[in-house]
């Protein structure tokens, strides 16, 4: 995968998402090295075809497992997953000044501009170099816009090959390209509402002062603190979103399930002169679980709090040994 035409141009949105790398389908050699260079072209697409149907089959087992994965595809990508049709508007969201130049030329007010526009951004891949007449410029949009995103159907295909093999018996025909999205990168925004109608309480209660504490602190807490919280809480950046998949799914293991209970006091804090307040918080990524000091006000939470979730950056102490 490569970034998108936006990216590289800094040009309009979706300037962090990524589209399948199209490069690997062109020819390559001449002359006496050419039959060599073929082989290893041929070699090459082979290997790349099996790479994208492993990485269809990986996003299956994601799926599954109910393990959120922080990848950021263009629509168009999530579109060939599932076979959806792409439109003019998944081509602005990747490639904006291909984007401007079909719109211009079916915007063009007369033949004399057409004819200018299309002169000047007729590309190398037009089968036809005879000028499209003004009466067939929107066939001659469309046909462009296909050509143009037909190339990420095609090198999507094999992952979506691996992706049907793996979830053939769990109804990914039911799926949308935007549920598939959703299924596997889960929610794009954080609600903390739904943190709380999700959380269960072990030794406190929703009207625990500590507890207050902490959901008004989250709901403070911009995108990425939230995020942050998340993976300390969780091991995971993003919150699952219901789908077909497992929407009366009773054992759906992507589900979200906190728990908050309170830490007792440390020898530290109990001894004298020392301070529950001083305490950091602790949580079992395994079980989202969160372990909190009853600290006395709502700053001491906010300060131990943001500390954890931003230098707690790992699951367990494995990337310290």
């Amino acid at each position: 995968f490569v970034p998108t035409p936006n990216a590289q141009h800094q040009l309009g949105d979706g300037q962090d998402l990524y589209i399948a790398n199209t490069n690997y389908n062109e020819e390559g050699g001449e002359g006496e090295e050419e039959e060599d260079n073929n082989d290893n072209n041929d070699n090459a697409r082979e290997l790349r075809k099996l790479m994208m149907e492993f990485f269809g089959q990986f996003l299956g087992v994601c799926i599954r497992s109910g393990v959120l994965l922080d990848l950021r595809l263009a629509p168009v990508c999530w579109k060939a997953l599932v076979g959806e049709t792409p439109t003019l508007d998944d081509l602005k969201m990747i490639d904006k000044h291909e984007y401007n130049i079909l719109t211009s030329i079916l915007s063009a007010d007369d033949e004399v501009a057409y004819n200018d526009i299309i002169t000047a951004t007729m590309t190398d891949d037009d089968e036809d170099t005879t000028l499209p007449a003004y009466s067939s410029r929107h066939k001659y949009v469309e046909n462009r816009l296909q050509r143009y995103l037909h190339q990420q159907a095609e090198c999507m295909r094999p992952a979506r090959l691996g992706l049907e093999r793996s979830l053939s018996s769990i109804g990914y025909d039911m799926l949308a390209a935007k549920d598939l999205e959703h299924k596997v990168v889960g929610a794009l925004t954080i609600d903390v509402k739904e943190m709380q109608s999700n959380c269960k309480y072990d030794g406190c209660t929703v009207n625990t002062p500590v507890v207050k504490f902490l959901w008004q602190v989250l709901e403070e807490f911009d995108h990425s603190q939230r995020s942050s919280f998340l993976r300390f809480i969780w091991g995971q950046s993003r919150m699952p979103i219901k789908t077909p998949l497992n929407t009366n799914s009773k054992e759906n293991s992507g589900a979200f399930r906190m728990k908050v209970s309170l830490l007792t006091p440390s020898s530290s804090s109990s001894s004298a002169g020392g301070r529950v307040d001083d305490e950091l918080p602790q949580a079992q990524t395994c079980f989202c679980h969160l372990q909190l000091p009853a600290y006395t006000n709502q700053k001491a939470l906010h300060d131990q709090l943001l500390y954890a979730i931003t230098n707690c950056v790992s699951i367990d102490n494995d990337f310290n040994h």
